[in-house]
């Protein structure tokens, strides 16, 4: 029963840190794709 008030700000801190990791991994990730491509390209 203590930990029931803090439950939802846990919830809500998880979807928000999970949000902004996701901001900043996808974008590195698809340009971590792009560059290796392009260097493996460069070196064909």
């Amino acid at each position: 029963l203590i930990i029931v008030p803090f439950v939802p700000s846990i919830v809500a801190n998880v979807v928000w840190g999970a949000a902004l990791f996701s901001q900043i991994l996808i974008p590195v990730r698809t340009a971590f794709k792009v560059l290796t491509r392009e260097a493996k390209q460069a070196l064909d």
